[in-house]
């Protein structure tokens, strides 16, 4: 019984250590004026604006503890100010291509068969091409209740890290969360993943994730079971990505584009 608890237990901590922006190719927006002001408004892109500053900024003065270094890909984990659980990086190149990597991103309808964990993924409303609110439950081993979680998804180009950049965070109060009764809400403070392709097949992954599945689960067991758990996703990222035709809509392929083109311009100055 224990070990089917805790068997359960990493795999719910590791789909909640590789949360990303998950969007649908289905709804097209048409009238969500009233929608659009309240997910621009000033405390939701300040949030945004919170989670690049500290990707770009904050990170570099509190030394990284590295985890683990396995197959190219490297875990490492640091404590963040007076928070209790540790949040987390990995890095390393997988063999899938950047396009196919973001199309697995955004299939909403398939992402259970290939995020470990994940028992329901819904789209609550697309925004736009490269913006959407979804919803998640995470099955947890009994006693526990299962964690759910509404999250403000967006995809951008950071042309300062090269990236094509996949930004997730939770969101309180949207009007079309389910709250059901019988789930104890997790809170992401935020999750990032930056895309640089290298080759065709090839792309470069960065990944930071700081999350809190709440609940009365011991911060110190919640840090043991997720240190090296980014590999397990990065991994799973890979084997599903490489068997996905890349399928991306226009605004996503501008940005891919752009991406490209300006680390062809660095490759040729550089040389």
């Amino acid at each position: 019984m224990m070990n089917t608890m805790f068997r359960k237990l990493h795999i719910f901590i590791i789909i909640f250590t590789g949360h990303t922006a998950v969007f649908s190719f289905g709804e097209t927006p048409s009238s969500q004026d009233n929608l659009k002001i309240e997910l621009h408004s000033p405390k939701i892109k300040q949030k945004e604006f919170f989670i690049i500053g500290r990707i770009e900024k904050t990170f570099e003065h509190i030394q990284w503890e590295d985890v683990l270094n396995k197959e190219g890909i490297k875990v490492q984990r640091k404590k963040m100010d007076k928070e209790s659980i540790f949040a987390l990086k990995a890095s390393g190149v997988i063999e899938a291509s950047i396009e196919s990597i973001i199309t697995i991103f955004r299939d909403t309808k398939q992402a259970h068969l290939w995020a470990p964990g994940l028992k329901q993924r819904t789209l609550l409303k697309n925004i736009s091409e490269l913006e959407a609110v979804v919803y998640d439950i995470h099955e947890m081993p009994w006693p526990c209740q299962d964690r759910d979680i509404v999250m403000f998804n967006s995809i951008k180009l950071l042309t300062s890290r090269k990236q094509i950049a996949l930004i997730s965070s939770s969101i309180e109060n949207f009007k079309l969360d389910p709250k059901p009764n019988n789930k104890v809400r997790a809170e992401l403070h935020y999750s990032y993943i930056g895309l640089t392709p290298i080759s065709k097949d090839k792309t470069l992954i960065e990944f930071f994730i700081h999350v809190d599945p709440k609940g009365s689960l011991p911060k110190w067991l919640i840090n043991h079971i997720v240190k090296t758990r980014p590999y397990s996703f990065l991994k799973a990222i890979e084997k599903s990505a490489k068997n996905t035709p890349a399928k991306l809509g226009n605004s996503t392929m501008k940005l891919v584009d752009r991406l490209k083109k300006i680390l062809l311009m660095k490759k040729l100055t550089s040389n």
